[in-house]
């Protein structure tokens, strides 16, 4: 579990001990196949690993799909505060790296081999967001993400992922404000 190695001033007591799965849905991303994709730009846009560098979304690396690709229902746009993260992948170094998404991306959805993860707050997605950038969260992949050819990190286990957490939200604000 990872430990808050100081505390802002003003704040004292213990954080609150919870796992990712009681703070945050993980949504899983969309399956298509090569004939499903547009040739040029439509209004459903897929994100993939490649946009994902140095902890920020980027475009430029999504796929398109064709005006006709109908959405499976539990898919959702990309909004404000969400985290993607590469959850399947060959390369250990990739597995788990993440974004936080600082704007609404109407019309954008992660692949199949993301995680979408939704905070229950804008403060909690912030300070969850910096513990995925720590080596105590590659310290837990090294633990979790299996497979020989392909390394996934299955939903159960990014469930259980245990946090600490500032036990209110003003102190979870004054963190957030400085991370």
């Amino acid at each position: 579990t990872p430990l808050p190695p100081r505390r802002l001033p003003g704040f004292h007591g213990p954080w609150r001990k919870t796992t990712l799965g009681e703070v945050a849905l993980i949504l899983s991303g969309i399956t298509y196949n090569k004939a499903q994709v547009a040739s040029t730009a439509t209004s459903t846009r897929v994100l993939r690993g490649g946009n994902i560098q140095d902890s920020l979304l980027l475009r430029g690396d999504d796929v398109f799909l064709r005006s006709d690709f109908q959405l499976p229902q539990a898919v959702y746009p990309i909004q404000k505060g969400d985290i993607c993260i590469v959850a399947s992948t060959g390369s250990r170094t990739v597995v788990g790296k993440s974004a936080l998404a600082t704007t609404d991306l109407p019309h954008t959805y992660i692949g199949a081999f993301l995680r979408q993860l939704r905070p229950k707050t804008y403060e909690i997605a912030i300070i969850l967001h910096g513990y995925l950038q720590s080596d105590g969260f590659r310290s837990y992949l090294r633990k979790y993400a299996k497979g020989t050819a392909i390394l996934n990190i299955r939903n159960r286990d990014l469930s259980s992922l245990p946090l600490l957490l500032p036990p209110t939200l003003q102190e979870q604000r004054a963190l957030a404000d400085v991370l």
